[in-house]
This record gives C-alpha cells, structure tokens and sequence, in this order.
C-alpha cells in the first residue's frame, strides 16, 4: 500500500487527537446533562479528522473511497451531538422536544444508511484521482444527497449558535466570557467554510482548495471548550439566565432601568401588584393602583418600606420593598433591583406579640402591685400580733409561728422586688450601656433604700466615695440593690450587717459588698450565678445572682464571690470607668 505525505497531514492528524482527548474526558465526566453530548462531538470529530489524515496518506482511489465513509458517520455523530450540547450547556429544554429531535436526527440516520448501504452514490456519485506538486488527492463528483446535508449541516450550526447568543442575552455578566468561548468554538467550522465559500480565491493562498477544513475548524472547537473547561469551569459552573433567576425565586422582583422606568418584572411581582398587562418600559406608578402605592412608598416613606396593599382577599395583603441599585463593575448605576417580599405572616405575628406583651406587662404590674402589697400588710399585721402577745406573756411557740408568717411575708415582697428587675431587663433584653452613671450617688441612694426598708439591718458605705462615673443603664442600681437585699434575707444574725465600698483602679472602679451572714456553701459557689441555682437556705427562684451577673456582664464588667473574714461574703463587682 503506497503512502504519501503532505503538509496538512499533521494538522488534520492532530486535530484528531485534540479532539479524541475531549471526548475522553467527556466520557469520563459523562454524569453531567451537558457532558455525554460533548464527549460524543468530540468522538464524532476525532473520527472525521482521523479519516481524513489517512486519506490525505493513502494515495488508493479505493482506500480513499472507504475512508471518505468513516468521515461521513464521524460527521453524522458530530452534528446532532453539537445541537444537543448546546441545547444543554444553555439548559433550554424546550428545544429538547421530539418533534425537535426527530428533525435533527433524520438527515444523519438517513445519510448513515445511505453510507452503509448500495445507495451510497446518492452522496459520492463518483471519484477520480488528481495529482497537485507531489500529492494525490481525491476528485469526488457528488449526488443530490450532498445538497440535504450541506443545508442541514448549515442549519444545525447556526441553530446551535443560536441557542447559545441567546444565553449570552438573558445570562449575568459574570457569565459573557464563558459563553464567548463556546461560540466561538461553534461558529469558527462555520466562519472557515463561508469564507471558502464566498472569498475561494483568497482562501486558496491559504489552504489547498482540495483540502477539507473541516476537521482543523472542529479541533478548534474542542481546542476553545477544554480551555474554557480549564479556565472558567465551563460545564460545572453552566450559566442560569436572568429569567431563571427571577422567575424561580419566590419574593417578587421588578427591575427598573436609569430612567426608573420597569424593565422587567417576574409572576410574583405581577401577582401582588396586580398587573396583567404589557410593560411597554412604563414607569412603576403607572402599571396598576397597587403598583402607585409602592411608588409612593418609596418616594416618600423610610425604610422599611412596609405596604398594605389591601383587604380584598388577596394573598399577599402586606408585602415589604427592598431596594438596591443595580451598579457595574466601575460604579455606573444601571438601575435598581426592588425585591417585594410577603410579611403578611410577620406583621400578623408582630401584632399578635405586641397585644400579648402589653396584657403580660399589665398583669406583672397588677400582681406585682397586689401581691406586695398584701404581703407587706400581712407582715405588718404578724408583727403587730408578736408584739402584743409578747406583752400578754404569751408563748413562745406562738411568737416563732408568728414569725414564720413575717418572714415568709418578707420573702414575698422581696420576691416582687426581683419580678420589677427581671421584668425591666427582660424588656430591654440585651441590656445596652449608654448611659454615663455616677456610681457614688447610685450606691449611696442604693444604701439608703435598704436602711428604709431593713431597720434591723446595719447598712455601711464606707467613705468618701471616689468619683466614678461608669457606662451602664438604670438597671444598674438593680444589681447593688439585689446584692445588699440579699446579704441582708439571707443572713442568720438578729441585726445583719452589710459593708459596701469603691475602690478605683488601672481605669476600673471595684465595688465590694461584705456581710456577716452564714456565707455561701461550696458546693453551690460554682454555680452561684446561674439560672436556678440556690442555697440549702435560700427558698427563693435563684433569680436575683443570675440577674446581677447578666447585668454587670452587658455592662462590660465581671462579679466574683469570695469568703469573707471571720465569717459571711463578699461579693465584688469589677466595672470600666467611663471615658469623660
């Protein structure tokens, strides 16, 4: 069998081999909708251009004629698969229909069967050898079938270019580089032939007219789609049109351009605003009377921009506007994205909320009220009562019973007083400290209340109190109250004694509160200022340490507890002195 070689040799052969390693790597990613149609591109253009790099070396007029058959299935497996690739690159299902598919199909099962078959003159008519310089190429003389394919192969091309600049319309920015380099991979085959076509004296400087440009055109296109597969991760990242996008969300979106004119709305939007007819780039007020009230809304209120759009039954009665602009890479405003989003359920629940905290703040200042103040008669009554049986000489087990009854009723006001502090943080929630608080007057006003209130308590504040103003909030008399109110319950003298002083240092203030009480159980220390956490004397909720140490926490401070000499506690609140 004679050889021959000649200068295109090479190319056409390494076209085959570019495009065999797509296919490749095709195959081996064929999981991926867009994948398997590459790979088999790809296979189909590895078999043309392999089939016609050996009839470019073989120079048989028979040998010729059969691999000139090989070419044509390479190019009947290559021509759909390019339509489909790019009908799943673009994710355009719609193109995917069978009436569709049957269309692009029937000219390559048709083409095949003639390939295969003794009607194989209806595309090669005939062939004859030509000789050019050193090199022997086919002649072919072809019949009406050649007619059909060249409009089909025109047609699949420029369809599948089609589906992809149509992508690259309605894509993100993001997205245009990616989807460049898939059209120029398609349209580079398509570009060389027309001019062959049109300019044939030009491109015959170029290339031999006998040589078929085919194959290197289509090495380029797997050449341009494993790059940009390397470079923009072309088929795992595939790119969603701006409709899809828009469409699939569920909040309404409306696009307004620079003029503020609407661009482009999605189903939602049109279904809360109430608009069934064309845009036309109308500005927004004008679409619907639902459409004017966002307007409005949005040239007069402050965000957020919260809307009734009425009480007709509608499913979106309250809807909230969120805008923002629509800029370019370098600043230039394009327009304004305005998102709706449905917070009917919100609103309703938020009214819900505020209804029932109102009647919770009500009933916690009624029981608080009530409760106090029946306890504090109570004990007073019980008080009354110790004393007059006192002077009758009476028992002494009715003296102790009576004071159950007052320290019971004690333990009650003093529970109440706790309700007020949790109830003023628990409205507040975190606790913000933006305040500047003269510590010395709160502590002294502080001490003062409880000598009122504990006339068997003595109640020291150690002096002179150095000035130091802190950032804290009006809770924080609530933190020294609770600290001297429970030094003083808690203790197990007649007469509790009770020391508080303030210390400055390395731009903090410490203020200690001591007692004489019966000190705090080891077991418990631990856990002292936790939710919950009480003594085997305390018969509080163990509320009131919990309360002081998330106090002094939100006010940038720390609270310890140590043993205090020869006997009781002392508790430490650390705090940051203000900057003045």
């Amino acid at each position: 069998m004679a050889v021959q070689f000649t200068p295109y040799t090479p190319i056409v052969a390494f076209s085959a081999a570019v495009l065999a390693a797509v296919a490749w790597v095709g195959w081996r990613r064929r999981d991926h909708p867009a994948w398997l149609p590459l790979a088999l591109l790809a296979a189909g253009g590895a078999l043309y251009a392999a089939g016609y790099a050996v009839e470019l070396t073989v120079t048989s007029l028979a040998l010729k004629r059969l691999t000139w058959r090989v070419q044509v299935l390479g190019w009947y497996v290559l021509l759909p698969s390019l339509f489909v690739f790019a009908v799943r690159y673009a994710d355009d299902a719609a193109w995917l229909t069978r009436p569709v598919l049957a269309a692009v199909l029937s000219v390559p099962v048709t083409g095949v069967v003639l390939t295969m078959s003794p009607f194989f003159d209806l595309y090669l008519a005939d062939a004859t050898l030509v000789t050019v310089g050193d090199a022997v190429y086919m002649d072919p003389t072809y019949g009406p079938w050649l007619t059909v394919d060249v409009f089909y192969s025109y047609a699949v091309v420029v369809a599948s270019l089609l589906v992809v600049l149509r992508l690259s319309v309605s894509s993100t920015t993001a997205y245009r580089r990616q989807i460049g380099v898939v059209a120029v991979g398609i349209g580079v085959p398509l570009a060389a032939e027309l001019l062959r076509t049109l300019f044939p004296e030009s491109a015959a400087a170029v290339v031999h007219p006998r040589v078929d440009t085919i194959p290197i055109g289509f090495a380029v296109t797997g050449v341009a789609l494993a790059w940009g597969t390397y470079r923009y991760d072309l088929l795992d990242q595939a790119p969603i049109p701006t409709t899809a996008l828009i469409e699939g969300t569920q909040n309404g979106v409306v696009v307004l351009g620079s003029d503020g004119r609407v661009n482009q709305l999605n189903g939602v939007a049109r279904r809360y605003l109430d608009v069934d007819t064309k845009l036309a780039r109308r500005p927004l007020a004008e679409l619907s009377d639902r459409a004017a009230r966002v307007a409005r809304e949005l040239d007069t209120g402050e965000p957020p921009h919260v809307i009734h759009l009425g009480d007709d039954g509608s499913d979106c009665p309250v809807i909230e506007v969120r805008r923002a602009p629509l800029e370019t890479a370098d600043g230039r405003v394009l327009g304004e994205l305005l998102t709706l989003v449905d917070v009917s359920d919100r609103v309703q629940y938020e009214a819900e909320l505020e209804r029932y905290n109102r009647q919770v703040v009500l009933l916690n200042q009624m029981l608080r009220h009530d409760i106090r103040n029946d306890a504090a008669v109570a004990a007073g009554w019980s008080e009354l009562l110790a004393e007059d049986l006192a002077e009758r000489g009476d028992s002494g087990e009715l003296l102790e019973q009576l004071d159950r009854i007052r320290t019971a009723s004690e333990h009650i006001v003093e529970l109440t007083n706790v309700a007020a502090d949790v109830s003023k943080a628990m409205e507040r929630g975190s606790v913000e400290a933006t305040d500047v608080v003269d510590l010395g007057a709160l502590l002294e006003h502080e001490v003062e209340k409880a000598r009122s209130t504990y006339s068997d308590a003595e109640v020291r504040l150690a002096g002179p109190v150095p000035e130091a103003p802190v950032r804290a909030s009006e809770l924080l008399g609530s933190v020294f109250g609770n600290l001297v109110r429970n030094a003083i319950v808690h203790s197990d003298v007649e007469h509790p004694r009770v020391d508080v002083a303030v210390v400055r240092e390395n731009g903090e203030v410490s203020v200690t509160v001591a007692d004489d009480g019966p000190g705090i159980e080891p077991q418990v220390r631990e856990r002292l200022f936790e939710q919950g956490a009480m003594g085997e004397r305390s018969s509080g909720m163990g509320l009131g340490l919990y309360l002081v140490r998330s106090l002094v926490t939100d006010f940038g401070g720390e609270v310890a507890v140590r043993d205090n000499e020869p006997r009781g506690s002392v508790f430490e609140v650390r705090l940051p002195l203000a900057e003045t």
